[in-house]
């Protein structure tokens, strides 16, 4: 059985189980906790072995069962149900007032043998607290007018985030392509509406374009600050898939994911201040010149 280490512990890492059939999270609290659990039962165990073969007192019946709900409580989050079913059963016993203080070493080793049999059948993985983030909500890395302006963009968002996190750096960047294609129809839309296929170079073609032309002669007014950004931001992106991503003898590295993603991040942040999935601009604010 896997056990944390003090300085994991410390950091509360997340640890999932994986089965054949699904996958699930849990925290390294409760893991811990089901071992703090087990540990006191055999010291309570060890206090009283002189009346092993004694019912188990009144006195002593609240205290193991608060210990045994937080032991059930904590197998069931681990996913180990075959050991919360075990727990149930004895605490049962327990409030019964038929259980002697042998039942509980026997069912405490019982408890552990079990509770250790199923953890080793799954899978255990641990999330340092840097990639907690990504995993949980990756929504929360962006501002918050990108949910609100392009909320479709919001699950290819998520699984751009849990697949950076479980380091499938590749199924990263291509949910991190979905989401940009969100502003880039979006700014078609506005710039390029008798486009019947718009793409993103020929979005950028556009919007550079119109800004080398003088004020006056340009098709987009007002709201130059906002494209100056969207170039920008454009760039950012386009310089962070230089390695061709989309080809298949190309590596997607964890540094290279991390760049796009964050080049994603603030593509969205500013789009998303001036424009909707819709393609409405919100008022102009104001000529600027470049």
């Amino acid at each position: 059985m896997l056990a944390p280490s003090p300085s994991q512990q410390s950091e509360q890492l997340t640890y999932g189980l994986v089965s054949p059939w699904d996958m699930f999270e849990i925290q390294a609290k409760e893991f811990v906790g089901a071992l703090r659990a087990l540990k006191a039962l055999e010291v309570l165990f060890e206090e009283r072995e002189e009346s092993s073969n004694e019912i188990i007192e009144e006195t002593s019946r609240g205290k193991l069962l608060h210990l045994l709900g937080n032991l059930e409580n904590a197998c069931s989050a681990l996913g180990a149900s075959i050991t919360s079913d075990f727990v149930s059963e004895f605490k049962a016993k327990l409030e019964k007032g038929s259980a002697k203080w042998c039942d509980l070493v026997s069912s405490s080793k019982l408890f552990y043998s079990v509770l250790e049999k199923e953890l080793v059948r799954a899978k255990l993985y641990a999330l340092s607290p840097y990639k907690v983030s990504y995993f949980d909500d990756a929504q929360n890395l962006f501002e918050t007018e990108v949910g609100f302006s392009f909320f479709s963009a919001r699950d290819d968002i998520d699984e751009a985030g849990k697949c950076f996190a479980l380091g499938r750096f590749t199924a990263c960047v291509f949910h991190l392509m979905r989401v940009l294609e969100h502003p880039i129809v979006a700014l078609a839309k506005v710039l390029l509406p008798d486009d019947p296929s718009p793409n993103w170079e020929t979005v950028f073609k556009k919007i550079d374009a119109e800004l080398l032309r003088k004020p006056n002669d340009r098709a987009i007014k007002g709201d130059v600050q906002f494209y100056a950004e969207v170039v920008a931001e454009m760039r950012a992106v386009k310089h962070a898939w230089r390695n061709r991503v989309m080809h298949i003898d190309a590596i997607v590295t964890e540094e290279r994911a991390k760049a796009i993603f964050d080049a994603t991040i603030c593509f969205m942040n500013v789009v998303s201040k001036r424009l909707s999935e819709a393609g409405e601009v919100p008022p102009e604010t104001g000529e600027l010149e470049l």
